[in-house]
């Protein structure tokens, strides 16, 4: 693996942009994320945020389905939901027992004027946009003062692969002080044989 190849700059001519996701969701091919194999990640992610923040609206950037929903205390924070696929955002509002979801993708998606989330969860999309850490950077901005960035990123056997790479560029990121990492830990499904690692930064 040459270090251009691994450098952030050439990101953009070299990730993997992923697949027509309309018609993904529109075959049934993302069902299996409702399985007991994927609760690893969406358990975690639930998790540090159920233990980290008091309450608050929390933003699932590319949602699909809205499966992580099932795992959020919806009595203590208000579910937002955007993906870019209107098949996900149709099956994630009947899914939805409270909250709200809107077709939109990463890249387009604003905060309404005033509205401050207490937590966004990038799980498994923010590696598909091509400019994912000013991506990141941009949702900082529509944080309360505590707020929390949440990403999970699944492992491939490939360390080309979106995943592993951006993993690796988020560590240097921290490292240089333009995140502050509150946490970092994997998810493991045997079931799936499913790796994710799993970053919460501020």
């Amino acid at each position: 693996m040459g270090e251009d190849v691994d450098s952030y700059q050439t990101w953009r001519s070299t990730y993997n942009k992923g697949k027509d996701w309309e018609a993904t969701f529109q075959r049934g091919q993302w069902n299996y994320l409702d399985e007991v194999g994927e609760l690893p990640r969406y358990a975690v992610i639930a998790g540090y945020i159920h233990k980290l923040l008091p309450g608050g609206d929390v933003l699932d950037a590319g949602c699909g389905e809205a499966v992580f929903s099932q795992y959020l205390d919806l009595e203590r924070f208000r579910y937002t939901g955007i993906d870019l696929s209107p098949t996900a955002i149709e099956r994630a509002g009947r899914r939805l027992r409270r909250g709200t979801v809107r077709v939109s993708s990463i890249e387009e998606f604003s905060a309404p004027a005033g509205e401050r989330y207490c937590a966004v969860v990038f799980n498994e999309s923010i590696q598909f946009t091509d400019t994912p850490l000013e991506s990141i950077d941009r949702y900082r901005e529509f944080l309360t003062p505590e707020g929390l960035i949440v990403i999970s990123l699944f492992r491939t056997a490939d360390e080309r692969g979106n995943g592993p790479r951006l993993a690796r560029f988020l560590v240097t990121e921290c490292e240089n002080w333009r995140y502050s990492l509150v946490d970092r830990c994997e998810a493991v499904s045997v079931s799936h044989s499913r790796v994710w690692e799993i970053f919460v930064l501020r």
